[in-house]
């Protein structure tokens, strides 16, 4: 007798009867309704101890699961994902590893699974690795090597106050070293920023930004402005990012969508609040583990520099070779009766022309390459006639 699906009591009740009929085969009557022995004896005795009662679907759930999240914990998810646009399950888990006991902390695939009972996370679209970073990208190959900096957008706090964070982080180690707000930029207030960095953490070899102000002018040679003139006489190389590149600054900029998503979608009372709230998020984002870093976290890969910051800032000695100038009050250079404009961020340092050949001359800052000039075809070359120097084409 084949069993009937669309009725589901009736078969198990016909089923019962059958088998309460003395003299039953209860094995044949199993093979005749398509069942296992097992099926069969099950709902016998459940007929007998529950009557009808207990031929009912009942639930496959474990009556107890001593793995299940508890209440509180689901709770202290939620509170935690609170405030943030898009919430990542990597800062949360971290964050439960320090509040709550080591047994009760669940693993990072089921804080991600309750974000996603909650409606608290997107999937993303998988964008397709790149082997090879782009041109001018930023690269490290130790802690130090080198750091990026930028300005995040700025947001108004809710006493409509402004504020604009600046970000310096290490690119090897992914470390944020500050995060700093500010309610007007001016260079000498970043210029401090850089100078605490420099205390706490060393020197780096290099600095790298967009084209933007305070790290870049548009006018001055080489984009020289006050901030990266410093950087140089400090023995720092500043870079830049090509114009109109951000993804060449990719890590940065993933910073600060983060910082979007649980910031600046959430505003602090006033700007003193905003730098608490600051502080804590970059102490969090540190101790949260990196995919880049193998699920380390920034605070256990980053080490401090051995270059220890001298604020004397001690004056840069050119070889003699070299002939030496001093930059004018209006940024500009005097040589062999000609004038030059370098950077108003350069009055009053010294540079240095070297002389490579009869066709060639360098200009340098401390050990910044400035520029070069190369005698146009058809000048003979004459170290000691003005007019030579007055046809040179500066190129970096």
């Amino acid at each position: 007798m084949p069993w009937m699906e669309r009725d589901k009591m009736s078969e198990k009740y016909r089923f019962i009867l059958c088998c309460e009929e003395p003299g039953t085969n209860i094995g044949a009557i199993c093979s005749e309704f398509g069942i296992s022995r097992s099926t069969g004896s099950k709902w016998l005795k459940r007929y007998r101890e529950d009557g009808l009662r207990g031929l009912e679907e009942k639930s496959r759930r474990p009556k107890s699961c001593p793995l299940a999240l508890s209440a509180d914990v689901v709770c202290e998810i939620s509170l935690l994902s609170e405030g943030s646009k898009k919430p990542k399950a990597k800062r949360i888990h971290a964050r439960l590893k320090r509040n709550l006991a080591p047994e009760q902390v669940p693993s990072l695939s089921t804080v991600h699974r309750v974000l996603e009972r909650l409606g608290r996370v997107e999937k993303r679209r998988r964008r397709k690795s790149e082997a090879m970073k782009p041109d001018g990208a930023v690269t490290a190959e130790r802690c130090n090597d080198a750091w990026t900096t930028d300005f995040k957008g700025w947001w108004r706090t809710r006493d409509t106050k402004r504020c604009e964070p600046l970000t310096i982080r290490d690119e090897f180690a992914r470390y944020l070293l500050d995060l700093y707000g500010f309610v007007q930029v001016r260079t000498e207030a970043v210029k401090d920023r850089f100078r605490w960095c420099f205390e706490v953490y060393g020197i780096p070899v290099s600095i790298w930004s967009d084209n933007g102000s305070p790290f870049a002018s548009t006018t001055a040679l080489c984009g020289l402005t006050r901030l990266s003139a410093w950087f140089i006489k400090l023995g720092i190389t500043p870079k830049r990012i090509p114009k109109a590149s951000p993804w060449c600054n990719g890590g940065h900029e993933r910073l600060h969508l983060d910082i979007a998503n649980e910031l600046e979608s959430h505003p602090e009372r006033d700007c003193a609040s905003q730098q608490r709230a600051f502080n804590q998020w970059r102490v969090e984002f540190n101790d949260t583990p990196h995919g880049y870093l193998s699920d380390r976290t920034p605070a256990e890969v980053y080490q401090k520099s051995s270059r220890i910051f001298d604020p004397r800032e001690p004056e840069y000695e050119y070889p003699k070779s070299f002939e030496v100038r001093k930059v004018d009050s209006g940024g500009f250079l005097y040589f062999h009766n000609e004038k030059y404009y370098l950077s108003k961020a350069l009055v009053g340092e010294h540079v240095a022309f070297e002389h490579v050949d009869d066709l060639t001359l360098k200009l340098w800052f401390c050990n910044f390459l400035l520029g070069q000039a190369v005698v146009p075809k058809g000048l003979k070359p004459n170290r000691s006639d003005c007019r030579t120097y007055k046809y040179f084409n500066w190129s970096k």
